[in-house]
């Protein structure tokens, strides 16, 4: 359980005033990591916690997805489970935050303005700037405080307090910030300083300790999809949007719909294209290279035809796509190794000679009619009674009407061309 995944999914997930939603993202946030990443869980599951159909939580969870507030995860942590009962892994991004209501833009009121205390213990032959009550102004303070602790800010010590000068001066008390409202009470520096809520910094430094010159952190491989999300171009959103239009091609050939690309199936493309680059040691040509050329080969392969639609699909299927990708072209070559084989086998007379001809021994023998089948017996039963039968085959005795049988099993011998001898 992570409880920033979940204090971000009850405050500021940014699905607005759906109640289903908000539901949803806490029942996920129970299961991600402190990150808000690796959370999967059935559907069933997360209908039976919120009291919802299944319908109504698969709507929500395509819905959120579309909308980018949840992406799809590492889907290997699920492949223990039985491949037809394998929940979805999705990530949950903590990052995107809701803009606050009026209401809570009016709560957030200033701070107390600070209270003037007496010097206790003023030290004799010092001229100090003071009004005739005895006490130090706010402006006479503050300029004395900037010449000691310029350009100093809230967060320079650990304790949160400012260092205090060389010079004795008048203790104060410590001051809270506040956690979610903005400070305009100036400080001892008589500048203003923001309170932010969250520890993230918004201008993160370069590992060399500088910022950038745009006030913005560089982008690199493995930070690369996320800053292709704020709207920077990119070499590799560029592929991912050069691979997508490539798979929506491929299927229009065939005559067959694609769904809209939308910035999801951009992330999860560009997320492949990365991973295949640094597989291919930074490559990345040739990792785009072999990504169409697999959505190449989807158009004869009509198993990932009809699953493989959208970029999400295919970086979701992957793994399982490039090995079947892998094994036909091992099939090919096997192909391509016994045409060679058969045209490079020895010749006689300027030709290949044929394969000895092999009986197949599920082929039945064809019938020879004798004076007891059924065919002689069939055309015979209208003449039985002009026959007598006292005799016997079996004692070398035949009665008549054996005999007329047999006459007339020869003659259908001789009608079907079989020869007697040879098949005797």
């Amino acid at each position: 359980m992570s409880v920033r995944a979940v204090s971000w999914a009850i405050d500021q997930a940014p699905v607005g005033g759906n109640t289903t939603a908000r539901m949803i993202l806490v029942s996920l946030a129970d299961k991600a990591d402190e990150y808000g990443r690796d959370a999967y869980k059935y559907v069933s599951a997360i209908a039976d916690s919120i009291r919802k159909s299944d319908s109504t939580v698969s709507r929500t969870l395509a819905w959120m997805e579309e909308i980018g507030v949840i992406e799809r995860g590492n889907q290997h942590l699920v492949d223990s489970y039985p491949e037809y009962l394998r929940p979805v892994v999705y990530d949950l991004r903590l990052d995107l935050v809701q803009e606050p209501t009026p209401r809570q833009i009016k709560k957030a009121r200033p701070g107390r303005p600070r209270k003037l205390v007496k010097d206790p213990r003023p030290e004799d032959g010092k001229t100090l700037s003071q009004n005739e009550t005895g006490f130090f102004t706010n402006d006479e303070k503050s300029s004395e405080a900037n010449d000691s602790n310029e350009n100093k800010t809230l967060s320079q010590n650990e304790t949160g307090f400012f260092e205090e000068s060389d010079e004795k001066e008048n203790p104060v008390a410590p001051v809270h910030p506040p956690r979610s409202h903005q400070c305009t009470h100036p400080g001892r520096t008589s500048a203003l300083h923001n309170v932010l809520k969250h520890l993230k910094t918004t201008n993160p430094s370069l590992p060399t300790g500088e910022l950038p010159a745009s006030g913005k952190r560089q982008p690199d491989g493995k930070d690369q999809t996320r800053t292709d999300t704020t709207g920077q171009q990119s070499p590799a959103m560029d592929d991912a949007r050069d691979v997508l239009d490539h798979l929506g091609l491929m299927r229009s050939k065939l005559g067959l719909s694609t769904p809209a690309s939308n910035k999801t199936d951009q992330r999860a493309v560009c997320k492949l294209i990365v991973q295949i680059t640094e597989a291919n040691k930074g490559d990345r040509a040739r990792a785009l290279m072999l990504i169409l050329a697999v959505v190449d080969w989807m158009a004869s392969n009509t198993f990932w035809l009809r699953r493989v639609l959208t970029g999400r699909q295919l970086h979701a299927n992957w793994d399982k796509i490039a090995n079947d990708y892998a094994v036909s072209l091992i099939e090919h070559q096997r192909d391509l190794d016994a045409a060679a084989r058969e045209r490079d086998k020895p010749r006689r007379g300027g030709r290949v000679l044929p394969p000895a001809r092999v009986p197949d021994p599920y082929v039945a023998p064809r019938h020879v009619h004798t004076f007891c089948c059924e065919h002689v017996l069939a055309d015979m039963k209208t003449h039985e009674d002009d026959y007598d039968h006292e005799g016997s085959v079996r004692y070398g005795q035949p009665s008549a009407w054996q005999r007329a049988c047999m006459e007339h099993a020869d003659e259908l011998n001789r009608r079907d061309g079989i020869d007697i001898e040879s098949a005797a």
